[in-house]
């Protein structure tokens, strides 16, 4: 599926910016219905890997976000933001990135790495 590869090399892209970064994740589902988004999720830590989650069927699809564990022992976070491999939008902001599907929106938030003298 040629969507399917695309979305691969989005992946791979989106790894490559934001790769050991500490970002500010916010997940946020868009009602069809024009209601404010409601947000899933959201924290701050720094991204390990992206990679593309699918069904075997290929009709379930997600882009999903591996978090380096805040503490020794510790679940590493996850996020998983659910794409039509065909329209996905990826948006470049000042201090971060957007990504939109479906429904759904996925914001990262750069942390800034040096302090103002």
């Amino acid at each position: 599926m040629d969507s399917l590869h695309e979305l691969e090399e989005l992946a791979s892209f989106l790894e490559d910016f934001l790769l050991d970064r500490a970002v500010w994740a916010r997940l946020e589902w868009e009602p069809p219905d024009g209601r404010s988004p409601i947000v899933l999720c959201q924290f701050a830590g720094q991204i390990d890997f992206c990679d593309v989650a699918a069904d075997e069927t290929d009709r379930e699809t997600a882009l999903e976000f591996l978090f380096y564990p805040q503490r020794d022992g510790e679940e590493p976070p996850t996020v998983a933001l659910p794409v039509d491999p065909e329209n996905v939008e990826v948006n470049l902001l000042d201090d971060g990135l957007e990504i939109r599907s479906l429904e759904f929106c996925l914001l990262f938030t750069i942390a800034s790495c040096s302090a103002s003298a």
